[in-house]
C-alpha cells in the first residue's frame, strides 16, 4: 500500500499505528507551527515514549536526524531519519495550559490552544481500542 499524504489541520488530533518499516512524516506546512507528539509499544501500550530514557541513551537533550525515541521500559520504539530543523526539545514535555502558564507566567488558561491532554481525550473516546490496555 503507497503512503498518502494525511494533512492534520492545527489544533486536531491524529493517531495511528506505524508499523516496522513505515515511515511517519511530520512537515510544518505553514510555517512556525509546532506539534505535540506521543508514541507507545504497539504491543505493549502501557510502555510510553519517554524523554528522560531517550535524553539519557542518545546523550543529547535534543531529537533529530539519527535519534532513536525510547520508551519507558528501555525499548527502541522510532527512529528519527531525517530532519530539515536540526533540534527538537522533548524536555519540556507536551503542551498543556499548567505547561504554558509556567513558561509564558500566564495566569488565564489560554483557551485559543487546543493542549495535547485534550487531544488525547478526544482521540480515546474516538477511537477506544487504541488505548485499550
Amino acid at each position: 500500500m503507497p503512503n498518502q499524504p494525511i494533512i492534520v489541520e492545527a489544533k486536531q488530533p491524529w493517531s495511528r499505528l506505524v508499523k516496522k518499516g513505515q515511515v511517519l512524516v511530520i512537515k510544518d506546512t505553514h510555517g512556525q507551527q509546532a506539534f505535540d507528539f506521543l508514541c507507545y509499544d504497539a504491543e505493549n501500550t502501557s510502555d510510553p515514549y519517554s524523554a528522560i530514557n531517550t535524553v539519557k541513551v542518545q546523550g543529547n537533550v535534543y531529537v533529530g536526524k539519527g535519534t532513536v525515541l525510547y520508551a519507558d521500559s528501555g525499548k527502541p520504539l522510532l527512529s528519527v531519519i531525517e530532519d530539515t530543523f536540526d533540534k527538537h526539545g522533548t524536555i519540556y514535555g507536551c503542551c498543556s495550559n499548567p505547561n504554558n502558564n509556567l513558561v509564558t507566567m500566564w495566569k488565564q488558561p489560554c483557551l485559543v490552544i487546543r493542549t495535547l491532554t485534550e487531544n488525547f481525550r478526544r482521540m480515546a473516546w474516538m477511537s477506544p481500542q487504541l488505548f485499550q490496555t
